[in-house]
């Protein structure tokens, strides 16, 4: 079956699971990165298995190509992995608003929290706030509440 949407929202919801875990074991600062590194990952897995509807997908969800032109030299690389490529990207603008489209197509922030115990959603809430203050990101408000 082709890459399509739902099955790229459910395996990043799948990816989401656990993710507050190893952005701490890898030593990883920004969960707005990690998070668009869960949410890139399925695109990245579907096309290095020769599925290239994935691209289309991701294109019809961000509406420009920054992501997809990454996609090869991701092959095998972690969520951890990945949100380092995506945070040394961090000064282009475009690229910003591309993973902000993404983010908000999938609601992934609001998947990132709800996969996290009741304890640590005030902590998501403050940081990731903080975070898309300082990149000047997304045009959504609040996460915890909406």
């Amino acid at each position: 079956m082709p890459f399509n949407f739902d099955q790229w929202k459910q395996s990043t919801r799948e990816k989401l699971q656990g993710w507050k875990g190893r952005m701490e074991r890898a030593g990883v600062n920004s969960a707005y990165y990690l998070i668009s590194a869960a949410a890139f990952l399925p695109v990245v897995e579907a096309t290095h298995k020769g599925d290239w509807s994935a691209l289309a997908v991701l294109g019809s969800a961000v509406g420009t190509n920054l992501l997809a032109n990454m996609v090869q030299g991701l092959k095998d690389k972690t969520d951890v992995e990945i949100a380092k490529e995506l945070e040394a990207q961090a000064g282009n603008e475009d690229f910003r608003r591309e993973l902000d489209a993404m983010l908000a197509k999938l609601d992934a922030l609001a998947e990132a929290e709800k996969a996290l115990s009741q304890a640590d959603k005030a902590w998501f809430t403050e940081l990731i706030q903080r975070e898309l203050k300082q990149l000047g990101s997304l045009g959504f408000s609040g996460v915890g509440g909406r």
